[in-house]
């Protein structure tokens, strides 16, 4: 005896699992944009101030589609940011990318759930 089960659908879901790879690389880059973004803006407000110089350099200005540079473009960044024999360091970059960890999580989450999404049902 044999049975035969027929899935309904089965054809649309296996090119929308196809499709799959390249949805989730766009909704990736599409995150990773929000996040760097997102930790350039946790960043500046909690950096050091003198003349706003420092501040006003932090810049997200390398967004690939796994990876972000978000960095202050002053020469002098560094001793804030890790200090000197004669001054404290003030971490401003490695707070804002904490305050930025639960939002970026569920960018990524949101990401997969999208690309999953978009690929099966269109």
């Amino acid at each position: 005896m044999q049975f035969v089960v027929k899935i309904e659908g089965l054809d649309k879901l296996t090119r929308g699992l196809d499709r799959f790879p390249s949805n989730l690389k766009a909704e990736f880059k599409n995150a990773m944009s929000k996040a760097a973004f997102l930790v350039e803006a946790k960043a500046k407000p909690v950096t050091p101030i003198d003349t706003g110089r420092l501040r006003a350099s932090i810049m997200a200005d390398y967004i690939r589609t796994f990876e972000a540079a978000i960095a202050p473009h002053t020469d002098y960044a560094i001793f804030v940011h890790e200090g000197t024999r004669y001054m404290k360091g003030r971490p401003f970059m490695k707070w804002g990318l904490e305050q930025s960890l639960p939002t970026i999580e569920g960018l990524f989450k949101s990401a997969v759930d999208k690309a999953l999404m978009s690929s099966i049902y269109y």
